[in-house]
């Protein structure tokens, strides 16, 4: 699934509609980059994931940057910045926690249950688990990367719904492979 959603460009959808849906204030684009990485990482790698949100990431810094009005303060941007970027990494990481197929460690996991405790770990009975732990990790982190470790004061960033638009309207209608 995790080949084919990356050959037909899929993640990309994915993730961009998630962000797009969630909506346009920094804590809000902060929340939703988190949770389109989260979700796709549990299907991939978490490195690929990490992989293809950081460039979108990047863009809508750079627009921001180049959009900046005078009375908006740099050490906020730069503080969303940080906060973006780390946001990445760390949903990365936790979202690979959903499945068993997010994280290598977790099949590892997987057999030595198997071996020492005689019990199968199914894909399923592992989401039951993994999924609320995502989404509690997520939360913290997040409350934590815009609230505690980066707080700035800057509530909508100049072009950030804009470019995610553009960029989805790029993508064009969804093509067959991809449904």
């Amino acid at each position: 699934m995790a080949i084919a959603m990356e050959r037909w460009n899929l993640h990309t959808r994915v993730a961009l509609t998630i962000i797009n849906l969630i909506g346009a204030s920094t804590s809000k684009i902060l929340l939703g980059f988190m949770v389109a990485t989260g979700f796709l990482s549990m299907f991939v790698s978490n490195t690929a994931a990490v992989m293809i949100m950081i460039p979108i990431g990047l863009a809508i810094i750079k627009e921001a940057h180049d959009l900046q009005e005078a009375n908006t303060n740099q050490t906020s941007i730069q503080k969303f910045e940080k906060s973006l970027v780390l946001a990445i990494g760390y949903a990365g990481t936790i979202g690979g926690l959903g499945t068993l197929i997010g994280t290598p460690p977790l099949i590892i996991l997987k057999g030595q249950y198997m071996q020492h405790f005689g019990h199968e770990i199914s894909f399923a009975k592992w989401m039951i688990v993994g999924i609320p732990t995502v989404i509690v990790l997520l939360g913290i982190t997040w409350l934590y990367l815009r609230y505690v470790a980066f707080r700035h004061d800057l509530k909508y960033l100049p072009g950030g719904q804009t470019l995610i638009k553009q960029k989805l309207d790029e993508l064009g209608k969804m093509k067959y492979e991809e449904r």
